[in-house]
């Protein structure tokens, strides 16, 4: 791992935002990837030897619930933003 991805404390809030243990910028090219529908040949970190990072399932159920409260503060936001 290089950069950002070294940072324990940082792997664990990504782990609890996305709820997912791939949750590194790889994990975000193999969820776009995967979304799109796009063939690629990604490995996921873990299958990779990676050092795994388990969200938290009550943080993570925490933040699941005050996701549309963010979204919606998120969009009055940019409406007075322009």
């Amino acid at each position: 791992m290089l950069g950002i991805d070294a940072s324990a404390p940082w792997r664990r809030i990504l782990a609890v935002r996305t709820d997912s243990t791939d949750a590194t910028l790889l994990g975000a090219a193999l969820a776009g990837a995967e979304a799109l529908g796009l063939g690629h040949r990604l490995t996921p970190l873990a299958a990779q030897s990676g050092e795994v990072t388990e969200p938290d399932p009550s943080a993570a159920a925490a933040c699941a619930e005050l996701r549309p409260i963010h979204r919606r503060l998120y969009d009055a936001v940019a409406v007075l933003t322009g």
